[in-house]
């Protein structure tokens, strides 16, 4: 059973990182970053996705914007 309170308190946590992170890299936001920078973050999400079985909730999230901005499908 504590397995799955843990379990339930990450989703949360993800939510929270993933509303928090949306908010944060706002379009705004993309359209200052220069496209280089971009490609170089998503280049890293790529090599911790492949090289670790369990990708951090911070990279999850950043992820996430990335997909909600248009830069990942």
């Amino acid at each position: 059973m504590e397995g799955q309170k843990g379990q339930t308190q990450g989703n949360e946590n993800s939510t929270s990182l993933n509303d928090l992170f949306v908010d944060l890299f706002s379009p705004e936001f993309f359209d200052s970053v220069p496209p280089e920078q971009i490609a170089v973050v998503i280049y890293k999400l790529k090599l911790i996705e492949s090289a670790s079985e369990i990708v951090p909730p911070e990279w999850l999230a950043i992820k996430n914007v990335l997909q909600q901005r248009g830069f990942l499908e």
